[in-house]
């Protein structure tokens, strides 16, 4: 399994000459520790759900964008066919990268949680993610939204406009 915590006690008592390969020797030590590895790990999850929330965020902003009705009549006039092609190759590259960066978040928790856990643990945490998520409508679109977007094809995009106005 891991390596004990290297005993750091040990090597205050007479720093080397060589200070630089002192330190280096401490760092590689502490970079041995359970804790620090996991530490480490966490700031990948932390940074891929950043990812996650950014790429959220500017999806929602261009659907929001194309609900405005002048925006969305502009875009689609005649003669603006480029730029409505641009507009809906946008929405499938900003849905693809949400897609692609949810699942991401569950297989680097996975990963961490095979790697840092006991058996007993893990069997605890299948069974309640597996509550969670597994029957979640949601949670179950999205996978199923993010296998088809990177295994199958990208989903045709369009758009429509309606005479009905918002409230």
């Amino acid at each position: 399994m891991d390596s004990e915590a290297p005993n750091l006690d040990d090597q205050k008592a007479s720093p080397p000459p060589n200070k630089g390969a002192y330190v280096i020797d401490l760092m590689r030590k502490v970079e041995q520790c359970r804790g620090w590895r996991l530490q480490q790990q966490l700031k990948h999850i932390d940074l891929a759900h950043k990812i996650l929330v950014q790429n959220a965020a500017d999806l929602l902003t261009l659907l929001d964008r194309n609900d405005d009705l002048n925006y969305a009549v502009n875009l689609m006039a005649m003669g603006n066919k480029p730029a409505l092609h641009a507009e809906w190759d946008e929405a499938n590259r900003l849905l693809h990268n949400f897609v692609a960066s949810a699942k991401s978040i569950v297989d680097m928790d996975r990963n961490i949680i095979r790697a840092s856990l006991g058996q007993d643990l893990i069997k605890t945490y299948e069974a309640e993610s597996k509550m969670r998520f597994a029957d979640d409508p949601l949670c179950q679109f999205v996978q199923q939204l993010r296998n088809y977007c990177l295994h199958v094809a990208n989903p045709i995009v369009g758009s429509q406009v309606s005479g009905k106005g918002h409230d």
